[in-house]
């Protein structure tokens, strides 16, 4: 049978499910490991060679489009736990720059993004041997007792927002130090190459 069509069949046969199950099936992506023999793809190391790069910035969230059928904010706390300890095709110090430093010059933001004296003290402390994203569930805490998908951080300690501790041992501490940023205000504009 070509491809084609087997992925064609594959996704109606989905679809059906999900109908079937009035919606409420999660159809999760599935892991970069070859189908047939669980091992790692060969074509994912290619991946460790592009976080090389100078003008690469990591994402994975569209900002909750659809709660309910995938959850981008564990990305971070998985990329860690996956690429950095499991996989091991880079390395602490790249990561953390890709995950806090490059987003932060992409958008121009003012005095984030670094560790650096002056500079907001927006921190995550996190244990390297353990930080991971644990399993996806749902929970039912949106309004109207609407559902969205969750994924609780594993080996992380300390979250802190402008030098305030915000999280504490996965418990939130009721500081809302965050603020609204504004762009000409709390920007630089960024050269778009």
């Amino acid at each position: 049978m070509n491809r084609v069509l087997h992925t064609a069949i594959l996704a109606g046969c989905l679809v059906g499910i999900v109908l079937a199950d009035d919606f409420r099936t999660v159809l999760w992506p599935r892991d970069p490991r070859d189908n047939l023999t669980g091992n790692l793809g060969e074509d994912f190391p290619a991946y460790a060679d592009v976080w090389q790069r100078e003008d690469v910035l990591l994402g994975g969230s569209d900002g909750g489009a659809h709660l309910d059928r995938m959850c981008g904010a564990p990305y971070v706390t998985r990329f860690l736990g996956d690429c950095v300890r499991g996989r091991q095709v880079l390395g602490l110090e790249r990561a953390v720059q890709l995950i806090s430093d490059a987003p932060a010059r992409l958008y121009g933001l003012r005095d984030r993004g670094r560790i650096r004296e002056g500079w907001f003290a927006d921190l995550v402390v996190l244990d390297p041997a353990t930080v991971d994203a644990g399993p996806p569930t749902l929970v039912h805490d949106l309004p109207g007792g609407s559902v969205r998908m969750l994924a609780d951080p594993v080996g992380v300690h300390r979250v802190f927002v402008n030098g305030v501790e915000t999280v504490t041992d996965g418990s939130p501490t009721g500081a809302t130090a965050g603020t609204v940023l504004r762009s000409g205000r709390n920007t630089d504009t960024v050269s778009t190459r």
